[in-house]
């Protein structure tokens, strides 16, 4: 770890206010940290709770907020007491920023290289970049462009994008989720900065991506000459990733310290609550922990901002400031009850809490403790064998043309991408199955022509084992039957509807009566543990957890039997996520729903699905009981995807997976895995594999029985393994 004599960044009492009609919301009411030459110092708490106004208070992008108090040392700098000239040359120059959406921070009208090369211009002593940018003859100085797009293509490679001679043409709509993140880091190391924030930047990204941006940060600090402040809700992530870790709620610094030391043995009790709402040590398909409540607005209230869901929270704590603790070395909590509090080290499970979101009726609250899937799977073994069966995919193929001439067209020279290829799958009634696999797998495009969204180009959609066509061909029982919860859930919203508008638009379309529709939105709210209040408030009002509510409750409107769910929770912090996945098991077990949950956070699938479905390059490589995959997993992808899922409990990081899906235009011969398998032999790569039976599992794999075998031996990772194992 690096030396702390000298902070790098040094934060004290910022306090950063929005105005409102009412009056100023404290954002950031007093944050006091530091960060270090070299150091990783990650930034966690809830939605809400000030870590983004923070980040960006410090590189002096807070409006519409203000910095009201406080200061923001670098390097000994005040950047609270500077002019814009100045603040605007430590960002970038030295301070770079790594934003959560690439998608929304890319321009989408000039190439992603042209966009690397104008940061380094920007941050060129020269500072001749308007001219150059737009290649005025006689004026700009067309070697010194052509420099920083070589530099730009550099930088490409050095944040692994893969052929970044070629890729720098490209525009960001044809960069993929985590491409767009790497041209992102590739444009905050322009500047080649002292300190780079990284707000959220792995949040919708698959586990072997982040995994792979994650590594690249580490890299960076392990130089010593780059600091970096990870803002994340993962606390997996910090605690594979972080030397020291600060929790924020409310916009002050609850607690602070090395990182093993505040995970291992938190303090302050919303430390531990975070702690409890992972799903790292539960029993799947039960019901997580949560923290009662939300985040509030903080305007003149005095007292600890987390008093009002504090399990041990007294009158002073309303009532005063809480003073400043010292427990250990580096570490710093800000409680007046600690005495109070029992011990307690979240990471062995000693003492985790049992409580979690009360129910107020609704399903769940009667439920006998056990695991969830053991007797939903017996249930399934009582009343089918898999002819029962809601929802199927018999032998589905996908194929899109991607020719852009018509003169191509008209010569016959057409180009197609076959994005998914002869995928077969069924869910029985009330089973959940989990669709997996890295961007770019067709784990979307599945689900399209399941929901009707696209027609397969061969195979078909079984619905209660009838064929099913697109939705314009379905009839209204069939459009009922199946819901559907959109990834991007405030994208899906219409920013002027209100909720109950947007809850009753299926309703709306159905033919339902004004009065019959108020009626079934009231229930729907009360189902999915919303308040009539909510009603009438509209899309920008809500939080990330009352969005998915307000989505989870529309797919429901029409009483499906199945609803599919693309990237349910991806977006939410620990204590929101473990809210809704609590609620999704309840609405199973109260309505007898069926789940399709497409995720890329397997620890998430882990815990709610009865049976897996593992994508690669539109083919199924691994399906099975989600159990059976989880612990005795028969491919080398299913294996590498499980390696990548960050845990607190993990002794070692997640570990990246090199390269990337293949292009679908032109796919590998034999196994489509074997570029990036550990195991390759030459027969993977000239003889395609069909899918074996291992156990209760089927694998597309030579070697599936083999490295099911040694998955039962945890004595060393399968990626260590030589392949004369299987030879």
């Amino acid at each position: 770890m690096v030396s702390r004599d000298t902070p790098l960044l040094s934060v004290e009492n910022l306090e950063t206010h929005f105005d409102t009609a009412v009056e100023p919301v404290r954002a950031v009411d007093g944050a006091s940290f530091t960060v270090d030459p070299g150091e990783v110092v990650g930034l966690v708490g809830e939605s809400g709770s000030g870590k983004s106004v923070t980040a960006r208070s410090i590189v002096g992008l807070e409006s519409p907020g203000e910095i009201v108090g406080g200061s923001i040392r670098f390097d000994g700098t005040d950047l609270t007491d500077v002019d814009d000239r100045i603040r605007r040359q430590h960002r970038g120059d030295r301070i770079g920023m790594v934003f959560q959406d690439p998608t929304a921070t890319l321009n989408p009208v000039f190439d992603v290289g042209e966009q690397i090369a104008e940061a380094l211009r920007i941050h060129d002593v020269d500072r001749q970049r308007l001219t150059d940018f737009m290649h005025v003859p006689f004026v700009s100085d067309r070697q010194a462009w052509r420099d920083h797009r070589e530099r730009a293509i550099e930088l490409m490679e050095q944040v692994d994008i893969a052929d970044p001679g070629s890729r720098a043409g490209d525009y960001p709509h044809e960069f993929s989720g985590g491409m767009a993140q790497r041209a992102m880091l590739a444009i905050a190391l322009a500047g080649d900065p002292d300190l780079l924030i990284a707000d959220e930047p792995t949040t919708a990204l698959d586990t072997t991506t982040q995994a792979t941006i994650l590594e690249r940060l580490d890299s960076l600090a392990a130089t010593g000459e780059t600091a970096v402040l990870l803002v994340t809700h993962d606390l997996g992530i910090v605690a594979e990733r972080c030397d020291r870790v600060v929790v924020l709620y409310g916009g002050q610094v609850m607690e602070s310290g090395p990182t093993e030391q505040v995970l291992t043995a938190p303090e302050h009790p919303y430390t531990r609550d975070l702690l409890e709402c992972l799903i790292d040590d539960a029993e799947p398909q039960t019901r997580l922990s949560t923290i009662e409540g939300t985040v509030p607005d903080r305007f003149d209230e005095i007292g600890c901002p987390f008093a009002s869901r504090c399990d041990y929270a007294t009158a002073a704590c309303r009532t005063s400031d809480p003073p400043i603790v010292d427990p250990g070395p580096d570490h710093r909590v800000v409680c007046g009850e600690l005495e109070t509090v029992p011990d307690a080290h979240v990471m062995d499970g000693a003492n985790r809490s049992t409580r979690s979101e009360p129910t107020d009726g609704h399903a769940g609250s009667d439920r006998p403790p056990g695991n969830e899937r053991e007797r939903r799977v017996a249930s399934a073994s009582r009343t089918g064998d898999g002819t029962a069966a809601i929802l199927a995919a018999r032998n589905l193929s996908k194929r899109f043309e991607t020719t852009d001439s018509w003169v191509d067209r008209l010569r016959g020279n057409r180009r197609y991408l076959d994005a998914v290829e002869d995928v077969s799958v069924s869910v029985e009634r009330g089973q959940t199955l989990g669709i997996v696999g890295e961007s770019g797998s067709g784990k979307s495009t599945v689900v399209d022509m399941l929901v009707g969204l696209e027609a397969p180009t061969s195979g078909r959609v079984e619905l209660d084992g009838n064929p099913v066509g697109t939705v314009a061909d379905r009839s209204a029982e069939q459009l009922a039957k199946v819901g559907v919860v959109f990834q991007h859930t405030r994208g899906s919203i219409n920013p002027r509807a209100t909720v109950r508008d947007v809850i009753a638009e299926p309703l709306f379309e159905s033919g339902w009566d004004a009065d019959r529709r108020t009626d079934r939105v009231d229930e729907l709210l009360e189902l999915v543990d919303l308040s009539p209040t909510h009603a009438d408030r509209r899309r920008h009002q809500l939080s990330g957890g009352q969005l998915q509510r307000v989505a989870i409750a529309r797919a429901l409107a029409l009483e499906p039997a199945v609803v599919v769910l693309d990237e349910p929770v991806s977006a939410l912090d620990v204590s929101n996520r473990a809210k809704i996945l609590n609620l999704l098991l309840d609405l199973q077990e109260q309505l007898g729903l069926t789940y399709v949950v497409v995720s890329h956070d397997l620890s998430v699938v882990g815990h709610v699905a009865d049976e897996v479905l593992v994508m690669y390059a539109g083919q199924v490589m691994e399906r099975g009981p989600t159990e059976t995959l989880f612990d005795r997993p028969s491919h080398p992808y299913t294996n590498a995807l499980l390696d990548a899922i960050p845990s607190v409990s993990g002794d070692t990081p997640a570990a990246s997976l090199p390269g990337s899906v293949p292009s679908a235009v032109d796919p590998p011969s034999g196994c489509r895995f074997h570029m990036r398998c550990p195991l390759a032999e030459p027969e993977c790569r000239s003889e395609t594999p069909s899918m074996e039976a291992v156990d209760d599992a089927r694998s597309r794999c030579h070697f599936a029985s083999e490295i099911a075998a040694d998955s039962d031996d945890d004595s060393e990772p399968l990626e260590h393994i030589s392949p004369d194992t299987f030879s």
